[in-house]
């Protein structure tokens, strides 16, 4: 829901499923409303990772647009090491956290 930008009852959760790949990895597959707000937004793919343990799950969903693929592309060309692009809307670093030593 998060990743469609929407709350409780902005989708139904049965529009939603993980299913498995031939491989075994995780992939989501969205219908009905879901498919519907996910193509308004734009959404290209989706990234899933999944992980439990004897008494909790837990999911992690990013949907990528086509714009975010664009810069993901030009990020690994770039003379930095991928990952190192910070988002543009992040004009200064942000201050380090109180437990951090400051250099």
């Amino acid at each position: 829901m998060k990743a469609l930008s929407t709350g409780i009852g902005g989708i139904d959760f049965a529009d939603v499923e993980v299913l498995s790949s031939p491989g075994g990895a995780p992939r989501l597959v969205v219908s009905g409303r879901a498919s519907e707000r996910a193509a308004a937004l734009g959404v290209t793919a989706w990234h899933v990772s999944l992980s439990h343990t004897a008494t909790l799950a837990t999911a992690v969903v990013v949907a990528e647009h086509a714009e975010q693929a664009e810069h993901a592309e030009h990020a690994a060309t770039s003379d930095g090491p991928v990952g190192s692009v910070r988002p543009t809307h992040l004009a200064e670093p942000e201050p380090p956290l109180p437990s951090e030593p400051i250099s």
